[in-house]
């Protein structure tokens, strides 16, 4: 079933809080937030961590309240280095603490390599924050390759956060069992530049980091976009659990999961979907769910997608999800 969000779906947003709107704005560092805290609480097992690391794992929790409350000047990048500080501190204690244990100073080391690299994704999300904040709404442009590596860079993070659990793959015969197939494509017809508003790349991460959440090891996902010279067009398939069509259009809703996802832990607040729609409406944009239950049902839906448009070959539950976004680009960049 494909269906094409329009007014009807748009009491989900009607309905949000401003403690809503600031979780759909903050999510990028609540996710990290929550991946720090998850690493902290690893490392806190055992004492003496566990009382070392007190501080920290609180500060965290602080902090994901205040990216709820949207106090945003907290994540600008001179503010975020003093928290960074302050686990790189506590690191350095334990390992110091550690002395000739060579098997926990290799635990700490890991650790501590781990928590570099996500203080590098936390950086670039803190700037990203910060023009966000002093230029609301505005579209920047990247070289299409620049894009493509730090996309890159962003699915090695996920691969190496699963600490050996999977890897994301471009090449088949490389493949195995455990392992996720990855086709990425970026074009453009804007001499190689693509173009978007920093909150919408937050988007497409975020709906990248879904279809790897909802795609059983082992699976193939799909992502595309292609900067015409009017608009921009976003697409991400997979072929993970998908979503039961009498729950296609709730999914929308902040904080619903649908009910064959809710055994899945994640690391997310459940809503991803509220949070691409909430930034497609801003921009004035159109988006498209697809996932189907096995029956071949034509929808009005599906003839108003049709017309320009389409979002893909339909799949089943089970087999995955498509999501296709289409925005148009603003005034004054095609005027300039």
């Amino acid at each position: 079933m494909k269906i094409k969000v329009t007014t009807r779906h748009e009491g989900s947003l009607k309905d949000l809080t401003p403690n809503q709107i600031h979780e759909l704005e903050m999510h990028s560092f609540i996710n990290v937030l929550n991946v720090i805290n998850l690493q902290l609480q690893i490392l806190a097992d055992e004492e003496p961590a566990r009382s070392q690391l007190e501080g920290a794992i609180t500060r965290t929790k602080e902090l994901s309240g205040k990216a709820i409350e949207g106090q945003q000047e907290v994540f600008f990048p001179e503010n975020i280095q003093q928290y960074q500080k302050e686990i790189r501190t506590c690191i350095t204690s334990l390992k110091s603490a550690a002395k000739d244990d060579t098997d926990y100073l290799e635990t700490l080391q890991k650790a501590a390599d781990l928590f570099e690299e996500i203080f590098t994704v936390m950086d670039l999300r803190s700037d990203e924050l910060y023009q966000r904040f002093t230029h609301p709404g505005r579209w920047l442009f990247y070289p299409v390759e620049q894009f493509k590596t730090e996309f890159n860079a962003f699915l090695y993070t996920i691969e190496k956060n699963s600490r050996g659990r999977f890897r994301i793959l471009r090449n088949i015969a490389l493949q195995e069992e455990s392992d996720y197939l990855l086709n990425f494509e970026v074009d453009s017809e804007l001499d190689g530049q693509i173009g978007m508003p920093l909150l919408f790349k937050d988007v497409v991460r975020d709906l990248i980091s879904n279809a790897r959440k909802y795609t059983p090891p082992g699976g193939h996902i799909y992502i595309g976009l292609y900067q015409r010279k009017d608009r921009l067009r976003f697409m991400v398939k997979d072929t993970g659990i998908g979503i039961p069509s009498e729950e296609l259009h709730r999914v929308l809703e902040h904080g619903y999961r649908a009910s064959n996802a809710e055994h899945i832990r994640t690391m997310g607040g459940g809503f991803g979907l509220t949070k691409a729609l909430y930034v497609v409406r801003q921009l004035k944009g159109e988006m498209w769910i697809e996932s189907e239950t096995g029956q071949d049902v034509k929808t009005e839906q599906e003839s108003t997608a049709g017309q320009g448009t389409t979002a893909g070959q339909g799949t089943t539950t089970g087999r995955g999800t498509t999501i296709t976004i289409d925005i148009p680009l603003p005034d004054d960049i095609l005027d300039s």
